[in-house]
């Protein structure tokens, strides 16, 4: 659909920006699906993504997180999106990455 072509168009033409793109896409359909920027709904769509209960988001449960909010990408785009936003590159999100995602430009 448009979200796939707006996704897929980002990718190709803006290279490092790509991840800019997305990550204004999702910051939107997160905070369509909550009820604000609270700690605590962020907190509680973190961990709705956790699927496995850990405590952090490995790049499996982020591609398929990111694809309930009906954003398609490709498993070299979620990772590239993923390894962006993994500040301690220990190779999953805490909820302190997660939430530095939605508020990074406040």
């Amino acid at each position: 659909g448009k979200i796939k072509e707006r996704v897929d168009q980002e990718h190709k033409t803006n290279g490092p920006t790509f991840t800019e793109g997305v990550h204004q896409l999702l910051k939107e359909k997160v905070r369509q699906k909550s009820s604000g920027p609270s700690s605590r709904t962020l907190y509680k769509t973190f961990k709705r993504f956790d699927f496995t209960g850990d405590g952090k988001i490995d790049v499996a449960e982020w591609k398929k997180a990111i694809e309930t909010f009906g954003i398609p990408l490709t498993d070299e785009q979620a990772r590239r999106l993923f390894d962006e936003y993994d500040t301690d590159d220990d190779g999953r999100l805490a909820y302190i990455e997660f939430a530095q995602i939605l508020f990074k430009d406040e």
